[in-house]
């Protein structure tokens, strides 16, 4: 399958997820991943890791807020994000270097 590199080359960037081929917001995700990865900007095992740790973000904002198209995703639902990786920090369930990925991953897929 044949990805493009930018969001304007997509055949429909405003539909649903921006047009990443997928009604699947995870699958969605990687596909963006994937263009990332086209464009050289990621390898191979990042596109993986990221897309296995945007599952964990689009579960919560899919299960607490009822989100699953990427472009309903606003900054509320990542600060709800970042708050909810602070207490499992707090907790000690999570590392603050994981939390960090778990974030930076949010941000570069939805960039």
């Amino acid at each position: 399958m044949q990805l493009t590199t930018t969001r304007s080359q997509r055949a429909n960037p405003n539909a649903r997820n921006y047009g990443l081929r997928s009604r699947n917001i995870v699958v969605a995700a990687k596909n963006a991943l994937k263009e990332k990865f086209s464009a050289k900007a990621n390898g191979f095992k990042t596109v993986q890791s990221n897309t296995n740790r945007f599952s964990q973000f689009a579960s919560f904002v899919k299960s607490n807020y009822g989100v699953n198209d990427m472009r309903n995703i606003t900054t509320q639902h990542v600060q709800a994000y970042a708050d909810h990786l602070s207490q499992r920090i707090d907790s000690g369930s999570l590392s603050a270097k994981s939390a960090h990925d778990y974030l930076s991953t949010v941000n570069s897929v939805m960039a």
